[in-house]
């Protein structure tokens, strides 16, 4: 369960976030994350919310962000919103380090998805992009259902691969589940 302040980072993406308010404290109606990324920091991969609003708020910095076919570059002061559905990446552009906050509408699964994610990340099982690995990545859309998607291939075929995949990682015991410690392990033992 995510808690303000908790912290995660991407050591390929060089994405560093914040839970800021989380659906426990706003009855699922969003969550926020503060984000901080040196330039030239982008997210994974391209991709998708089906089902929900995402907003990102520019504190300092400058940001990129790529809406379906579209690109614009926003700073300080403007905030971008991405409607469901819509393909939608970012890269921080220029000089300075770009500090946003972005606000899941409404929060469905958004913290769980990302505790999840960024877990895989801390414990290497991406590729060089950031992605994770196919059988991780089947495992992480199957536990998270209709959270995201990415923008290719077509959804038809990821939900498709995530029908096929995702039984075999769980069988080599990927997916979410607790530690001995009470934390949430997204991974099998090392």
């Amino acid at each position: 369960m995510a808690v303000p302040g908790q912290a995660m980072s991407h050591p390929k993406t060089g994405e560093r976030v914040t839970f800021v308010r989380t659906s426990d404290e706003t009855g699922g109606r969003f969550c926020e994350l503060e984000l901080i990324a040196l330039p030239g920091t982008r997210p994974a991969a391209a991709h998708i919310h089906p089902e929900q609003l995402e907003r990102f708020t520019i504190h300092s910095g400058r940001v990129r962000v790529r809406l379906g076919r579209g690109e614009s570059d926003h700073g300080a002061g403007e905030t971008v919103v991405v409607e469901p559905g819509t393909p939608h990446t970012w890269t921080a552009v220029g000089h300075e380090e770009l500090h946003l906050t972005a606000r899941i509408e409404p929060a469905l699964n958004a913290e769980r998805f990302f505790e999840d994610f960024f877990a895989l990340a801390e414990a290497g099982k991406t590729n060089r992009a950031g992605v994770p690995t196919p059988l991780h990545l089947a495992v992480l859309l199957a536990d998270n259902p209709g959270f995201l998607y990415l923008e290719k291939p077509p959804l038809r075929v990821q939900k498709a691969m995530v029908r096929a995949l995702a039984p075999l990682g769980r069988a080599l015991g990927y997916g979410r589940r607790q530690d001995g410690e009470g934390g949430i392990r997204t991974h099998e033992a090392v």
